[in-house]
């Protein structure tokens, strides 16, 4: 599902029109409109109905959300939340045009930054071409008039900044073109003779700029005005032969990735006047520490959300993962850095030279680091930014003297709430007014809770029954775990065997797409049953994915070894690996699918994620990551069979390959080779030959690529492989052409170029004329020869 708003709000859905009353479309065209800004309910009634906030106006708004919840596709891509007396809407990335517009200039703002103004133009092009209209053109009021207008000088300043970069490139005829077409349609609009003046001067046409500068002084002049400062400037600067100013353009934005604060947040006001206290006094964070269901992250996240405004350079946020399967450092300062707009060339693969880089970025930049659920302070280390600006929230189960001593950051161990706050939170979650009586009720379940806000939640839907059943009560169980078995026991059986089988897989979060198509195996309505279990606090949806509190999804995995039988563990296990190799992972499935790969690379059929993986390597995402967990996979399966084993072997030849390392590349090529040659099927289509030859090519070992190369072309081609034969043959040309046999390269390459027209229908004609294109000046040469 996709919304515009860059014009007349479109939603498009695969299912078709989104039925809409007038009432939900203006509401649901604030919401996009900001951005996933919280809108206040009051300024929602003021638009809507032109008066103050009323209680009868707030239920009437919540219905309205309610409505629309209903009307949209269920598909994960919108999630509407309350956030104490506002509303926010948060939009799947990629799913708005807006979104989509920041994407770009972002991108084109990094390009410009390191002197690409060829693909920087591409960008501000491909920005400016979504826009549609006004946005929201139809709809008015005095919030969508304001935040209209605020897009409209975006758009203005991303073609300011095209204006730029085509300048740069000396496009002058093309912007001398547009701003003629500007000012014939605006004659009165000073931008566009600033601009046309600008372009005329950049090609030399001083006199046709002056023109220009004097017939706009003469519309004017009829109106008793005069031209704005800067075009008398700029008609100076041209008139003295100076440069004119380089083209303002916009701000670029910085990375908002922060998950979503709590809905109903209550309590812990000590704690964020501590967090006030290190902001302060410019320390340079926070480690806050504490028990597992403390409230950790929530309370950080209150506090960051609460001072956003604190860090308009950006907020970066990384589930370090500490207490489950701990991220490498290096692994997320690839992701900072590529969020913080480096170029794929600008990001070091050396740990302390990628850890430096982002602490000079850093440095002096008002920016937010949350580092959440950390293992150790050498985790956590390489990942703090620069001083000057910069703030880091980190939160643990232990403290971190090492953190705090070396970084200037403060030192927070979180308690459990006290009762006090523990009502608030209850009273506040289940909708009661506070009174003695409500108070009183609620002392026994407070009590259980042990002041774990986790708990506590979970525990609020208990209160049709407060008094403890006794039922799945044990002997020496935590009252945590007490109100975890009664809460299990309070869902549906199918909603229980779905939340068994999504809890304990491994990774930061199960994509939204398999757990959906596993919740198709527990019940009838499967997003039905994920709602429920996302309802009932079970599991967490954001980023499109789902996912347990790590407490939570303790007592899960414990739970799922008791109750599920190893053989539906297996069969889960199989089914997601079937899932994954009949399609295409995105890039967003990267997490869990590694986390997954490293779970079960002992088990032969989970082999074939190996494959799955080096998709990833070959489109060049994280290979030397891939490379170093496929040797560690290599290793670790030395008691499978051989056809497993190579593709574990396989997938270190194709990320090595890919990240630059061809003799690691080539070691683990001739193991794949030797795995599968012990196989009855061999290597029956060439692609480990083809590798191998390829790896040794590149080191410059032509001699020994030779014969590999010619045997992976032949197997190609007795196997019908007709891809594989042209792939094999650029390896083999190249490899001939390494030897200084270009008569030979060329054979080769028009032989591979007849393959690929009479089976391939040309798909590779283009790669194959260029390496011939590359041969023709050394065959000339040849043929010259005496």
């Amino acid at each position: 599902m996709r919304f515009a708003v860059l014009g007349p709000l479109r939603i498009s859905a695969p299912a078709g029109a989104v039925q809409l009353n007038a009432l939900q479309e203006r509401l649901l065209g604030m919401l996009l409109l900001a951005e996933e800004r919280p809108v206040p309910v009051d300024v929602i009634a003021g638009e809507l109905w032109g008066g103050t906030l009323t209680p009868a106006a707030d239920e009437r708004i919540t219905s309205l959300v309610d409505g629309l919840r209903r009307a949209l596709p269920g598909d994960g891509t919108a999630a509407f939340t309350r956030s104490g007396t506002s509303h926010r809407l948060a939009v799947r990335p990629g799913e708005t045009d807006i979104g989509a517009v920041r994407r770009d200039v972002q991108d084109a703002l990094v390009h410009v930054r390191f002197g690409e103004d060829e693909p920087a133009a591409a960008l501000f092009d491909a920005a400016l071409a979504r826009w549609r209209g006004r946005p929201l053109s139809g709809l008015t009021g005095p919030y969508i008039d304001a935040e209209a207008a605020r897009l409209l000088e975006f758009k203005a300043e991303i073609a300011e900044a095209r204006f730029g970069a085509m300048l740069r490139l000396g496009r002058h005829d093309t912007l001398i073109r547009e701003a003629r077409e500007a000012v014939r349609d605006r004659p009165l609009d000073q931008d566009a003779v600033r601009r046309l003046m600008a372009a005329l001067a950049a090609a030399g046409r001083d006199s046709d700029a002056k023109q220009a500068y004097e017939e706009l002084e003469a519309r004017l002049a009829a109106r008793a005005e005069r031209p704005a400062p800067e075009l008398r400037d700029l008609l100076g600067r041209i008139a003295s032969g100076e440069p004119p100013p380089p083209a303002p353009g916009p701000h670029p934005p910085g990375p908002h990735q922060l998950h979503p604060a709590v809905p109903d947040f209550t309590g812990r006001t000590a704690a964020l006047r501590r967090l006030d206290r290190s902001r302060v006094r410019r320390a340079s964070g926070v480690v806050v520490s504490g028990p597992a269901g403390i409230g950790k992250t929530a309370l950080g996240l209150a506090w960051a959300h609460r001072r956003h405004a604190d860090f308009p350079d950006g907020q970066l946020f990384a589930d370090l993962r500490g207490t489950t399967r701990p991220a490498d450092p290096l692994t997320v300062l690839h992701g900072f850095m590529r969020d913080l707009g480096f170029p794929a060339a600008a990001i070091p693969d050396d740990p302390a030279q990628a850890a430096a880089d982002f602490r000079a970025y850093a440095a002096g930049r008002r920016l937010l680091v949350f580092l959440d659920d950390a293992r150790d302070a050498d985790q956590v280390l390489p990942l703090l930014p620069g001083t000057g600006g910069a703030f880091t929230i980190v939160t643990a189960r232990n403290p971190m003297e090492r953190v705090e001593a070396r970084s200037d950051i403060d030192a927070l161990e979180l308690d459990g709430m006290d009762t006090a706050e523990a009502e608030a939170l209850l009273l506040r979650r289940i909708g009661t007014a506070p009174s003695p009586a409500a108070t009183a009720s609620l002392a026994p379940l407070i009590a259980r809770c042990g002041g774990l806000p986790l708990a506590l939640s979970i525990a609020a839907d208990l209160l049709g029954d407060p008094a403890p059943t006794g039922r799945h009560r044990a002997a020496g169980r935590t009252g945590l775990q007490t109100v975890l078995d009664e809460s299990f026991q309070r869902l549906g059986a199918p909603q229980r065997r779905l939340y068994l089988t999504l809890a304990p897989l491994p990774g930061p979060g199960v994509p939204a797409h398999l757990a959906l198509a596993l919740a198709r195996r527990a019940g009838d309505d499967p997003q039905r049953l994920l709602a429920d279990l996302v309802d009932s606090r079970w599991l967490l949806h954001a980023d499109d994915r789902y996912e347990a509190h790590a407490l939570v999804a303790d007592y899960a995995a414990d739970l799922a070894a008791r109750e599920l039988p190893a053989a539906d563990r297996d069969l889960v296990r199989d089914r997601i690996i079937a899932h994954y190799h009949r399609r295409d992972a995105p890039t967003a499935d990267y997490e869990f699918l590694t986390a997954a790969y490293e779970a079960w690379w002992e088990h032969p059929n989970a082999s074939r994620l190996a494959s799955v993986l080096c998709a990833y390597a070959q489109r060049g995402h994280r290979p030397a990551e891939l490379a170093r967990l496929g040797e560690r996979a290599a290793a670790a399966t030395a008691d499978l069979g051989p056809v497993e084993r190579a593709r574990h072997c396989n997938l270190v030849v194709v990320a090595a390959y890919a990240a630059g390392d061809p003799a690691t590349a080539a070691d683990f090529g001739r193991r794949t080779l030797a795995l599968l040659d012990r196989t009855p099927g061999g290597d029956r289509i060439g692609t480990a030959r083809a590798n191998l030859g390829g790896a040794l090519a590149r080191l410059g070992r032509h001699r020994e690529a030779l014969p590999v190369l010619e045997a992976a072309v032949a197997a190609a081609r007795a196997g019908g492989a007709w891809d594989g034969v042209v792939t094999a043959s650029l390896s083999l040309a190249d490899t001939h052409k390494g030897l200084g046999d270009f008569a030979a390269a060329e054979a080769v390459l028009l032989a591979a170029r007849a393959v690929d027209r009479d089976r391939s229908r040309g798909l590779r004609a283009t790669l194959i004329s260029t390496h011939l294109d590359d041969l023709r000046p050394h065959s000339a040469r040849e043929g010259a020869a005496p």
